[in-house]
Order: C-alpha cells, then sequence, then structure tokens
C-alpha cells in the first residue's frame, strides 16, 4: 500500500511539472505563434496589393476586408469571401484598386479533391478575374472559362469572386446600384439631409429639391481633402446637370465621389408608392439580386397585398433563406416597400424589393 501511494505521489509531481513546463511553453510560444500569424497574413495581403504599406481590418454585417494605404493615402482593399465547391466552402482574398477593379485572386484554404482543386489555384485560372468590376459578368461558362476537370470548384471561385465585388461595392465603395430608378417629379420641394461612409469618415450632404428639380447640392466630409475637395466640387454639380444622383466618379477620388452619391440618394425621399390606391390582380415584377434576376408576383386584394410569391431567382440558398421570409413579412406588415434591408443579405434584400416595387408599379390605379 505505501509503494502504492509513493508511486501516486511520484506520478503527480511528475505530471504537474510536465504541466508546468507546458504552459511555460506556451506562454513563450504563443506570442511567436500570432506574430507569425500576422506576418503571413500580411504578406498575403501585400502580394495581393504590393503598393500598399499598411492593412487595416474591418469587419461589418459579417463582412471582413482590408483597407490598404500607402502613406497613409487609400489605394484599396483586399476582402474576405469564400464560395461553396465540390467538398465544402472555398476561402479567397479579393484585392480591388481604389475604384473597385479587381487586382488580384488568391484561395487561401478549401477541401477539393487532390490533384483536382488545386487546378483552380493556378495563375492562369485566377488571372482570369483581374480587371474584373461592378456590373460585369463573372461566370463560368461566359466570360471565365473553368479549369480543366474542375467545373464545380471553378464554379465556387467565381461565386466567391463575384460575392467580394458586391461586397467591395457596399462597404467599401458603398456604391448605390447603377440603374436604379429616381423619380424627382413626386418629391415634395425642400431641403433633404443624407449621410454615407467615406474611406476615411462620414459623408453629409444636403439636397435641395425644388419643382420637381435638384437645385443645389452642399457637401461636408472627412477624407482626404487633396483628392476628396476636387469630388466634393464636381460630383454635386454633375448630379444638377444630370438630375440623377449616379454619375461618372472623379478619378483619383472613387471612394468619395460614390460616397457623395449614394448620400444623395439616401437624402432624396422615395415617392409614395399608395399600394391603398391600386387596383385588386396580381402583378409580376422582377429586380437584380446578387446572383441574377429575382422574379415576384404580388397579389392586391382591397387595396393591400394579400401575398408574395417568389417565382424564381438564383440567389445562394443562404442568403435567399437569409432576406427572402424578413422582406416579404414587413412589406406585409407595414404594407408599403420602404423597409429595411436584411442585414449580411443585402443584394438579395435589395433585389427582391425592387421586384416588388416594378410588380406594384405595373398595377392600375382602383
Amino acid at each position: 500500500m505505501r509503494e502504492i501511494i509513493k508511486l501516486s505521489l511520484i506520478l503527480a509531481v511528475i505530471c504537474s511539472i510536465a504541466g508546468a513546463a507546458l504552459a511555460a511553453t506556451y506562454s513563450v510560444t504563443s506570442g511567436i505563434i500570432v506574430e507569425r500569424q500576422k506576418a503571413e497574413l500580411h504578406a498575403r495581403l501585400q502580394g495581393l496589393l504590393p503598393l500598399a504599406d499598411n492593412f487595416t481590418e474591418t469587419t461589418a454585417e459579417g463582412v471582413t476586408y482590408y483597407l490598404a494605404t500607402r502613406a497613409g493615402q487609400p489605394i484599396g482593399a483586399v476582402m474576405v469571401a469564400a464560395g461553396r465547391g465540390y467538398a465544402g466552402p472555398i476561402k479567397l482574398l479579393v484585392s480591388f484598386s481604389e475604384d473597385g477593379i479587381v487586382q488580384g485572386v488568391k484561395i487561401t484554404d478549401h477541401n477539393e479533391t487532390a490533384g483536382i482543386g488545386v487546378r483552380v489555384e493556378t495563375a492562369d485560372f485566377l488571372g482570369q478575374f483581374v480587371g474584373k468590376e461592378q456590373g460585369q459578368p463573372v461566370a463560368i461558362g461566359q466570360d471565365i472559362v473553368a479549369a480543366t476537370g474542375a467545373t464545380i470548384s471553378a464554379r465556387g471561385v467565381a461565386a466567391g469572386v463575384r460575392q467580394a465585388i458586391a461586397d467591395f461595392g457596399v462597404h467599401v465603395l458603398r456604391a448605390p446600384p447603377a440603374l436604379e430608378e429616381f423619380d424627382l417629379s413626386r418629391v415634395r420641394d425642400g431641403v433633404y439631409t443624407g449621410e454615407a461612409p467615406g474611406f476615411l469618415g462620414p459623408v453629409t450632404v444636403e439636397v435641395t429639391v425644388s419643382g420637381g428639380k435638384i437645385t443645389q447640392v452642399t457637401v461636408r466630409h472627412a477624407d482626404t481633402p487633396e483628392m476628396a475637395d476636387e469630388a466634393a466640387r464636381v460630383i454635386p454639380q454633375r448630379i444638377i446637370d444630370k438630375q440623377h444622383f449616379r454619375v461618372d466618379a472623379v478619378s483619383g477620388a472613387t471612394a468619395t465621389s460614390e460616397a457623395i452619391m449614394l448620400a444623395v440618394r439616401k437624402a432624396v425621399p422615395e415617392p409614395l408608392l399608395e399600394i391603398s390606391e391600386l387596383a385588386d390582380g396580381a402583378y409580376e415584377g422582377e429586380g437584380e439580386g446578387l446572383m441574377g434576376p429575382i422574379r415576384v408576383r404580388v397579389t392586391v386584394q382591397g387595396g393591400r397585398v394579400a401575398d408574395i410569391a417568389v417565382l424564381a431567382h438564383s440567389e445562394t440558398p443562404e442568403y435567399a433563406a437569409r432576406a427572402f421570409p424578413g422582406i416579404t413579412a414587413a412589406v406585409m406588415e407595414r404594407q408599403t416597400v420602404q423597409v429595411d434591408v436584411v442585414s449580411g443579405a443585402t443584394a438579395a434584400s435589395e433585389g427582391l424589393l425592387a421586384a416588388l416595387r416594378t410588380a406594384l408599379e405595373t398595377a392600375p390605379l382602383r
């Protein structure tokens, strides 16, 4: 018995010493591991944007990206994205210039079949995405040629790049939809205020509407004066000349230009669509989602939206499940299409709302 107790005590002492040694080793090496991981990430980011000397990590609505600067001036960003391949998610880093043009794509992780999945990591395949931007197709079989024998993996990469382009537009450029209708004829005269995030801080505008036209736009911003002041001077006049918030950006100040446009879009109120004045019937409409058109049918009865059916869409199931039920429930409850988008599924939400608006605008008055 004494021998057993003795052996137990010896074992306990050995375990204690080993545990203390492991703890000490971890305390010494954990910091080294973290620093090494940071260095590896920085090397990956700089490999995608070689001119950048600093990257600032940002996370908004579940989207992570790294704002890139050189000597304190913004030069672009690297977006974290993913697309679904044959065996699971394919994780990507996608870099952009400040004006939203893809500069490079790096695959950081995947579980694709050995010897096949690696084919989508080649420079020849990934190089096809360089130069892409919002409004251009990014699809296998259209403008992108799949890696031989790895079509499903290639589609996953293309989906990830499309997501990155959309996320860059929403979170960095803050770009409003290029083809969105902008009806000023039914907007009451007044001065309206709107705000949107610029590259370095908020951009605020005051928009004067008179006689169904924009007559004045004033801008306040916190972006770099050397570039942003030119945008603050030029963009308002372009908006007044065109009578639309979507105008050409100022070269070298794209982020500020887009922020001004979005702030103007937010400032000017939507002309009210009075559902109570619409005739009974079923009306169909279409809006552009992230992955393609979204088609809906809206049934109006007794001056109210009685039913909403999504007839067709190409959105990723995860985003559709997140956006569609919330949007349709909000429209049915509030009896208006002026409802908030669903966080984390902005493009799908906006596409559905555009489809609903288009459908209701086809309805005759009662």
